[in-house]
């Protein structure tokens, strides 16, 4: 839908009807991003489960090495 200023005057719309109410009115139509905009906003919450999950995981192996190290040393002495 292409948005005109005779389009906003006969909608009683005139206050938007300058070039900023113009663009305002356009992207408040269009959904053309709306699909990208949700795909970027899964990928984010997928990113910062992963890092969390990464962490979670680095402090078990840490623990395990941890462990293994204090094992070995004392089977030795």
């Amino acid at each position: 839908m292409r948005v005109t200023r005779n389009s906003l005057a006969r909608v009683y719309w005139w206050p938007l009807a300058t070039k900023m109410g113009i663009i305002l009115a356009t992207l408040w139509s269009e959904e053309t991003g709306q699909d990208l905009v949700e795909y970027a906003l899964v990928a984010a919450l997928i990113a910062l489960t992963s890092v969390a999950a990464m962490n979670s995981a680095a402090n078990a192996v840490t623990t395990v090495f941890t462990n293994a190290v204090a094992n070995m040393s004392s089977t030795t002495t």
